[in-house]
């Protein structure tokens, strides 16, 4: 979650929500995905095929709609010294990093999405969690992503109220 904060200044991404869900229980439409990703590697192997490489992976998956594929290996070499666990993060399943406000600079959470009292994490208790280490943007390796030969259309559910206003506390 410390690195997260980081990924605006690294990549001009501003993350403003992370949900953490149960996995593979289709409480999201990636789960769905992730179901016909791995169904497919399954099916793969079933018809005679082997997962030796990652190029087969990425022939295992070809015909997925909307589905790109990239090797990604990420940078191991960095420094891998001890950090400091946030108290209390296993039952905190929502994270925002506000950008505006009195709650700017803190990373902050909660039990359940949309619900309850917001737990604010500020620099100096990242700071003792971190032992004041520095973290640089990664340099993984990667190769170019696929292109997919069909798109993958998911229906946008409509919600009544303004959503955006409820993710930043």
């Amino acid at each position: 979650m410390i690195i997260i904060g980081h990924w605006k200044e690294w990549y001009d991404i501003s993350p403003r929500r992370w949900l953490f869900l149960e996995a593979g229980e289709a409480k999201t439409a990636i789960d769905s995905h992730h179901a016909q990703i791995s169904h497919a590697i399954k099916r793969w192997v079933k018809i005679g095929h082997e997962i030796e490489e990652g190029e087969d992976i990425e022939n295992a998956i070809k015909d997925l709609s909307g589905t790109h594929v990239s090797h990604l290996e990420p940078d191991r070499d960095k420094e891998k010294g001890k950090l400091g666990t946030i108290n209390g993060i296993s039952n905190w399943h929502e994270f925002t990093w506000p950008e505006t406000g009195e709650n700017t600079g803190y990373i902050c959470t909660r039990a359940l999405p949309e619900f309850g009292n917001w737990n604010k994490i500020s620099h100096c208790q990242i700071d003792k969690i971190t032992k004041s280490r520095t973290f640089g943007k990664p340099t993984p390796i990667y190769t170019t992503h696929t292109q997919p030969s069909k798109s993958w259309t998911v229906p946008l559910t409509s919600r009544k109220g303004n959503f955006f206003n409820k993710i930043v506390p």
